[in-house]
């Protein structure tokens, strides 16, 4: 049997297990037990490296090794947003509301509205890269226009913040599965 070493799954408040392969994402119903895919990447050498489901399950984000963040319809099986920003692979996904925060490789964490053609909110930079299983129980511990991203704990700068006060106060938090 092959050793995991990275799994990458979000659980929704539906009972569905969202489980990236390789460049697919396939959602596990733990009531009826049916699998189907949802997502498949273009090209075979873009990986799916993070996924998370919005608080209400409708929606899953989807994180590749070419940098870009998917948004998906879960109901209509579609994708209808992509957005990008980052310029390695998206590792780490959280949302908050309308807001997904996205950290990659790159060393940087950005926060996308989704609602708004300049998806772009803020923006901060860290001296390692994300990394993350994003905990939603921890999103009360914040008020509801801050989008929480669990990250490894590092130092951090921030680039720009629009709307945001400059050192916002972030949780940073390690964890891995093995």
């Amino acid at each position: 049997m092959p050793h995991i070493t990275n799994l990458i799954v979000d659980w929704s408040k539906d009972n569905l297990l969202a489980v990236a392969l390789k460049d697919t994402v396939y959602l596990w119903n733990a009531s009826s037990g049916s699998i189907k895919r949802l997502a498949q990447t273009d090209d075979d050498d873009n990986i799916v490296t993070s996924v998370s489901f919005t608080a209400d399950g409708s929606y899953v984000s989807i994180g590749t090794t070419l940098a870009e963040v998917q948004i998906w319809d879960v109901e209509a099986e579609r994708q209808v947003r992509s957005m990008s920003g980052h310029m390695a692979r998206v590792s780490a996904l959280s949302w908050n509301s309308h807001l997904v925060s996205s950290g990659g490789r790159d060393s940087l964490i950005i926060n996308h509205d989704i609602r708004v053609a300049r998806h772009t909110v803020s923006l901060m930079e860290h001296h390692t890269q994300a990394r993350t299983l994003p905990s939603s129980f921890l999103q009360r511990l914040f008020p509801p226009f801050f989008p929480v991203i669990l990250l490894t704990l590092t130092s951090r700068r921030s680039v720009g913040c629009v709307g945001r006060p400059m050192g916002a106060s972030w949780l940073r938090v390690a964890m891995t599965i093995c």
